[in-house]
Parts: C-alpha cells; sequence; structure tokens
C-alpha cells in the first residue's frame, strides 16, 4: 500500500496536484517569482 500515491511525473491523480496558480492567490500569500517566464502556462 502506498499513502500518497503519484504517478511518474510525480502528480496525485486524485487531486490534480500539483497545480497552477493565478496572480491572485500569489499576492495574497506574499509570493514573488523570480523568473515570470516559468510560471507561464505553455
Amino acid at each position: 500500500m502506498i499513502a500518497f500515491p503519484k504517478t511518474q511525473r510525480a502528480q496525485c491523480l486524485l487531486t490534480q496536484a500539483p497545480g497552477l496558480v493565478d496572480e491572485k492567490q500569489l499576492r495574497e500569500l506574499h509570493i514573488k517569482l523570480r523568473n515570470t517566464e516559468l510560471a507561464k502556462p505553455v
């Protein structure tokens, strides 16, 4: 038994984590990204 099963890409099939976050969520938590090019969805 695996307590928190993940795929080979380290994604959770139940919650779809990790997920994308929007600018509002980042502002609420006072998080600033250094390289915003990496934050843009592909």
